[in-house]
């Protein structure tokens, strides 16, 4: 029994579900009629600047929302199409709405949730509301003993109908329970069905099309290829610095000590000399080996981030360096890193500052040279 009671509250709360879908999607209605006013509005003295943004944000919100309602009811992720939003912090306003709009109007996703409003309403809405307008018809049937009498009381209103059945009085009016219960059990059976069809319909109609999935394939494989090219790269500069650097501090500090030994006996003064000597260096090795180790990893990094991470390493440059880092979203560490270290890097070879920003993307960030300083 305890299972029946919980089947017929699933059924209940998916009924509940295509009832929000069905209501959400009428408001596609008004959003039309609005967006219809807004590029009007633009023909009207640029009042359009203003209002299309307003609306195509509201639009977006309602597309968000069903992507959210399909991604979880087909367990995969209906993604998002839009172009990243370009960043606009300090700039004139109007300026700024003017970009807004911009990034607006060209994006094709925009296009595609005006196109999509309209579809809704004539396919999503109708596949949402079957279920909730089953139930809602079979309790009518179910209650139509008690409701007839006290209408037909009440107003005279005549027959009543319920399907093919005429309800002329309360007699009849109980063989239309029977056909309440069967209705209303078509409903809630058909809940589940109609949801999963809305769904699939959803993701076909706001899903992101075959060539933003390809472009985003070309563009996850390039970012790897970046990522492995770098790491090649980071490999051998390790190998030369350790070559270069601390393995011969390390042999010389080998030999040095062979000398040392042979001198204790002969010349304790040369030896003492020596050995201050032998001692700076192995300090100078280890600086070296610490170094290499936070330029592999820096700490930093790993406590405040990639942001805090790229100041510290301007910090370290012996002139005055300029950052200014903005991250839309988080990236592959090894390429992001790898693209400030190589930047700031250039700005200490050819006394340049340089200034990290974001790529089109969110997965990369490029340094750029802006301006000469002069570090004497």
């Amino acid at each position: 029994m305890s299972a029946v009671r919980e089947a017929l509250r699933h059924r209940w709360i998916e009924v509940r579900r295509a009832g929000v879908r069905a209501l959400a999607g009428l408001s596609g209605l008004i959003l039309a009629g609005l967006c219809v006013g807004a590029f009007a509005a633009i023909l009207a003295g640029g009042l359009g600047l203003l209002l299309v943004p307003l609306v195509m944000i509201a639009v977006r919100a309602l597309a968000g929302f069903f992507r959210r309602s399909a991604g979880e009811r087909l367990g995969a992720a209906v993604e998002s199409p839009y172009l990243p939003r370009p960043g606009m912090t300090g700039e004139f306003w109007p300026l700024r709405q003017v970009r807004l709009f911009g990034w607006i109007v060209t994006d094709r996703a925009t296009w595609r949730d005006l196109a999509w409003l309209p579809l809704n309403v004539l396919l999503g809405v109708p596949l949402a509301a079957l279920s909730p307008l089953l139930v809602l018809y079979g309790l009518y049937g179910v209650l139509l003993p008690i409701t007839y009498p006290l209408i037909d009381q009440q107003v005279g209103a005549g027959p009543a109908h319920f399907l093919l059945l005429t309800v002329a009085d309360v007699p009849s009016a109980f063989l239309a329970v029977p056909l309440g219960l069967a209705v209303l059990g078509a409903g809630l059976w058909a809940a589940p069905w109609t949801l999963d069809a809305h769904a699939r319909l959803t993701a076909a109609l706001l899903g992101p099309t075959r060539g933003q999935l390809e472009r985003r394939l070309a563009a996850v494989t390039e970012s790897r290829s970046e990522a492995v090219d770098f790491n090649a790269a980071d490999l051998r500069r390790i190998e030369r610095d350790l070559h270069d650097g601390v393995q011969v501090r390390l042999l010389a500090l080998g030999m040095n000590l062979t000398a040392i030994q042979r001198l204790i006996r002969e010349d304790p003064e040369a030896a003492e000399a020596l050995l201050m000597e032998t001692r700076e260096s192995s300090g100078k090795a280890l600086t070296e080996l610490r170094d290499l180790v936070r330029g592999i990893h820096p700490p930093v990094l790993a406590d405040r981030g990639l942001a805090d991470a790229v100041r510290a390493l301007a910090m370290d440059l012996p002139l005055r360096a300029e950052t200014d880092v903005e991250l839309p979203g988080r990236a592959p560490r090894a390429g992001r890193v790898g693209r400030l270290l190589r930047g700031l890097r250039g700005a200490h070879q050819r006394d340049q500052t340089c200034r990290g920003e974001p790529g089109r993307r969110s997965d990369t960030v490029r340094p750029r040279r802006v301006a000469r300083r002069d570090h004497r």
